[in-house]
């Protein structure tokens, strides 16, 4: 995922984004470059669809920051009006905070835990029916909703899980 190794490489450097040359000009550096590959549609985010925590902190932050124009981020660093640069820079010193707060490392603990408790369900769970039935064929299906298909309902995914199933022959 493109926003989780932004994340990785804004939180292991302590580069910022855009640095002011001695000539008075904006350079832009690896971090403006790498977020420039991102495409990310802020306004189709929803806490309540269980993303990974780094991409949590990364729209979460985004969102602190209203008046920053990502779109105005594409261009190239001679046309950064002044504020956007330093918007840029500020919201990467915030990933790096928030990044290093208990209460994120928490939450990444509290990730790690649950998913150890789901494979160790899950195991148990796939071993009591390997006990139980003679053949098993046992199948991992990860679904995905495109960034851009705006928030998922309940109904929703369960509508297109059971219509995924009916075609399975022909899938």
């Amino acid at each position: 995922n493109k926003i989780e190794k932004f994340i990785e490489e804004v939180v292991h450097s302590t580069a910022l984004a855009f640095e002011l040359t001695e000539r008075g000009d904006v350079k832009e550096l690896s971090l403006a470059r790498h977020y420039r590959s991102i495409n990310w549609p802020l306004h189709l985010y929803s806490s309540l669809n269980g993303y990974s925590p780094f991409v949590d902190l990364f729209f979460s932050t985004a969102l602190e920051f209203p008046s920053f124009s990502p779109s105005r981020l594409k261009l190239k660093a001679p046309h950064y009006g002044d504020s956007e640069w330093h918007l840029f820079n500020e919201f990467i010193q915030k990933i790096r905070r928030t990044y290093n707060s208990d209460e994120f490392k928490q939450t990444l603990k509290t990730q790690m835990l649950d998913t150890q408790k789901a494979v160790r369900s899950m195991t148990e769970y796939v071993d009591a029916l390997f006990a139980s039935y003679a053949r098993l064929l046992v199948v991992r299906i990860d679904l995905l909703y495109r960034f851009d298909s705006g928030p998922v309902g309940l109904d929703t995914a369960l509508a297109d899980f059971s219509r995924m199933l009916r075609n399975s022959r022909h899938n």
